[in-house]
């Protein structure tokens, strides 16, 4: 009897802790392991996203160096064919505080979704460090570079430059929330 006890109660406990369909999280991953609502797995879907600091933000964090930030991605059909997961070509612009030239510096190279499809690496080849990107509500995506540590940027055309500037992760500078921007202003690949 007091065996059949311990049982019951052990099943009772056990059923109290699994989670139940009320309290399950949302689902932030697709079927196929995108992050949701993020691109359609489908050859020219992309979606680019930004933010412009302004100078009343930036008098707030003195520290900041970063004075804008553009992301932009695109569904890799080639790639994602090849390694049976969707696969992103990712393009990543910024501008600087204090920089005499106005033209950004950039970073590219591929993104992968993470295994709970909560967030995607998005790396830069030849250790060229990378961020981590998040949905957030809203439509907009957190960088996060503090994930990281480092991402190299360049201001060179070259693809196989390998000099660069070290974005790292600072007092303020370590996560950016940008918002999606509209498609008249979210060039195609082959235009970046």
């Amino acid at each position: 009897m007091r065996t059949q006890l311990l049982l019951c109660s052990a099943a009772l406990f056990a059923a109290l802790l699994a989670p139940s369909a009320s309290r399950a999280e949302p689902q932030t991953r697709s079927a196929n392991g995108q992050p949701k609502n993020l691109i359609a797995p489908q050859r020219g879907e992309r979606a680019c996203f930004s933010r412009s600091y302004d100078a009343r933000h930036l008098q707030t964090h003195p520290d900041q160096t970063v004075t804008h930030m553009d992301l932009r991605l695109a569904y890799s059909e080639e790639l994602s064919d090849a390694r049976q997961g969707p696969v992103y070509d990712f393009q990543l612009l910024v501008r600087f505080r204090g920089r005499s030239d106005r033209r950004p510096l950039s970073a590219a190279g591929e993104c992968t979704p993470s295994n709970d499809g909560k967030s995607m690496w998005c790396g830069v080849e030849c250790d060229g460090g990378g961020v981590v990107v998040r949905q957030r509500n809203g439509g907009k995506l957190l960088v996060d570079l503090a994930a990281t540590g480092r991402i190299r940027l360049s201001d060179a055309c070259e693809e196989d430059d390998e000099e660069g500037i070290e974005l790292l992760p600072g007092k303020d500078d370590k996560t950016f929330l940008l918002e999606k921007s509209a498609a008249s202003q979210c060039p195609p690949p082959e235009n970046w």
